[in-house]
């Protein structure tokens, strides 16, 4: 071995351990991407809502859940309105990574789980405890504002699945609403938010 070494002249076995020292720095600390740049940037304008943060030195529990079931349990404007601001930043941020990017920011489980969890939270408040009479009927209590964070939440949450997965999805989530084992294919499809004709609302 030390003859090999010793037959190898010096600049370039100088040269070859710059070379490795060079791999093993690149391969500890690989230079950031532009999605890893994004990514960075949407954990932190959404660290308090969606990661949690710390506030003092001591943690603070992601927002989501809180409001999130605060919605759930007063199923009122005022009882949804701060979650409904923070789904609609989420809505705007998301928008705002680039195209390329997306699948790499949406793969986040706090961001996958605030998406899905969301659509189908505003789908059962507008839905309600029974199937609605009407068509029009079918928004319950939400109004324009509301409706218009449905969309966009509803855009986003597409981006993150094929076609056909986020259709049995959805199915899914109507099947689950209260007697709509009572309804038809169709009524279901035309009385549920998901029916909402987005393109009014941008």
């Amino acid at each position: 071995m030390d003859q090999l070494l010793n037959s190898i002249p010096r600049f370039l076995l100088v040269l070859g351990l710059i070379a490795l020292g060079f791999f093993f720095i690149i391969n500890q600390n690989p230079p950031k991407t532009v999605c890893d740049t994004q990514l960075e940037v949407f954990r932190e304008i959404q660290a308090a809502f969606l990661y949690g943060s710390s506030e003092n030195g001591k943690p603070r529990p992601a927002q989501f859940l809180e409001l999130h079931q605060t919605c759930l349990n007063q199923n009122s404007p005022g009882g949804c309105y701060d979650f409904f601001e923070k789904l609609k930043k989420l809505a705007v941020d998301l928008g705002n990574i680039s195209r390329e990017c997306s699948v790499r920011v949406t793969d986040e489980e706090q961001v996958r789980n605030a998406l899905f969890r969301s659509l189908k939270l505003m789908t059962q408040i507008a839905w309600g405890e029974r199937e609605p009479k009407t068509m029009y009927a079918k928004y319950s209590w939400f109004d324009a504002s509301e409706i218009s964070i449905f969309c966009d939440v509803k855009k986003v949450t597409k981006r993150t699945l094929a076609p056909e997965d986020f259709l049995n999805w959805k199915n899914q989530i109507q099947n689950g609403l209260p007697g709509a084992d009572q309804v038809e294919k169709e009524t279901l499809d035309r009385k549920s938010l998901f029916s909402t004709p987005c393109d009014a609302y941008r």
